[in-house]
């Protein structure tokens, strides 16, 4: 129905994308670094340190990692909203926004008008319709029509069409 101006969300994801791709080589530096240090440190050809220091850095890559995605996730959501679907069928009402206008949350940029099937409330009296329904009924054609009246129970009759 609507398209909304994505190039400011699809910058979002490609920056959060290259981000996470940042992290991730950083997390794999620190994976190697772990891998290579842990047998030189019972060698003592490296320090314990210098260990302590790698197993760190990959306990931090990771939380990086997972924020990174995250922050790719909420980007990508944001970059879907920005093509606005009907939640139902039916016929659209005027436009209430133009090109150019600020949209917010609570914007509303048209109606819809659901089509099939068509809800109708009027009131009657509960005398006057069933009336209705016993002059009416195996006369004229038309739809079912479900009544609940004030005290519960429930008549069922044909909607006639008048002429």
């Amino acid at each position: 129905m609507f398209q909304l101006d994505k190039r400011q969300a699809q910058a979002a994801v490609e920056q959060a994308q290259g981000n996470l791709e940042r992290v991730r080589a950083s997390l794999g530096q620190a994976q190697i670094d772990v891998r290579r240090y842990t047998p030189l440190v019972a060698q003592k050809a490296v320090s314990q340190a210098e260990l302590d220091k790698a197993l760190s850095s990959e306990i931090a890559g990771k939380a990086e990692a997972n924020a990174g995605q995250a922050v790719l996730d909420n980007a990508k959501l944001n970059l879907g909203w920005t093509t606005v679907t009907a939640p139902i069928s039916g016929i659209a009402g005027v436009s209430k926004v133009q090109i150019g206008d600020l949209m917010t949350p609570t914007t509303i940029m048209t109606t819809i008008s659901s089509v099939n099937p068509i809800y109708v409330d009027f009131s009657i009296a509960e005398q006057d319709y069933i009336r209705f329904v016993r002059e009416k009924t195996g006369r004229s054609a038309g739809q079912n029509l479900e009544l609940i009246l004030g005290d519960g129970t429930v008549s069922r009759g044909v909607v006639a069409l008048f002429s």
